[in-house]
């Protein structure tokens, strides 16, 4: 899986490149942010499939942040991945924001 990170502040903004299930999420470059930073925004304009053991794998991500003081937060959410979101009530767990820029703004809320 491709991806690119950008460092703004001490948030990493990761926008992801493919399609986001458990193989791809277990990506040793995601799992490297993961342990340079707390303050996670993953970007999914490019996500178009999400599916049930790739939340699983995104909560343990939001797990590991929460108990290091950090969060995780999702920006630019594709409709259908949304609907699987809401469907799991994933949207009620990890705040989704329209753009990288409201996502990082948050974290100073």
């Amino acid at each position: 899986m491709k991806i690119s990170i950008q460092n703004i502040g001490d948030v990493s903004i990761v926008a992801l490149n493919n399609d986001f299930y458990k193989t791809k999420l277990m990506n040793p470059s995601v799992l490297s942010v993961l342990q340079r930073s707390n303050k996670l925004v993953f970007d999914m304009s490019h996500v178009k499939f999400f599916d049930s053991s790739g939340c699983g794998i995104l909560l343990s991500y939001l797990k590991t942040l929460t108990n290091s003081g950090g969060d995780l937060k999702l920006c630019r959410v594709r409709k259908t991945v949304l609907t699987l979101f809401e469907l799991l009530r994933i949207h009620r767990i990890v705040e989704i924001f329209n753009t990288p820029e409201e996502a990082v703004r948050s974290f100073g809320d």
